[in-house]
């Protein structure tokens, strides 16, 4: 069952949809929703590293195995830059906060590779 946004004095809670004594995920009041909501904002950059997460995820447990089978290969000889800058990605996200390191998201060969060269 999906979580649920609703409208409380004074802001917004997401809860379960299921009733109103079940556990509340987060609770913005109204004047801090906008910043939240921002480009660099908490909610914003929360989905964006649940994002990446997911399509990791379904490279490394789906879509990968699928090609191999396709191709003739193995899941290890599937090999994608652009998933590969994702996978480093992710473990930055799960291991380290989300905060970038040299040894992950340092290491990005396409996907970072504009990001480099435009600062």
């Amino acid at each position: 069952m999906f979580s649920s946004a609703s409208r409380v004095p004074g802001g917004l809670l997401a809860r379960e949809p299921w009733g109103r004594d079940q556990l509340c995920y987060q609770r913005w009041p109204w004047v801090t929703l906008l910043d939240r909501l921002d480009s660099d904002g908490p909610i914003v950059r929360d989905l964006g590293q649940q994002w990446v997460v997911m399509v990791a995820a379904q490279w490394n447990e789906n879509f990968r195995e699928r090609m191999g089978q396709v191709t003739g290969r193995t899941d290890n000889g599937v090999k994608d830059p652009v998933f590969a800058d994702i996978n480093r990605m992710r473990n930055d996200i799960i291991h380290h906060g989300g905060i970038a390191s040299q040894r992950n998201t340092g290491r990005c060969e396409e996907l970072c590779r504009s990001a480099r060269c435009s600062s």
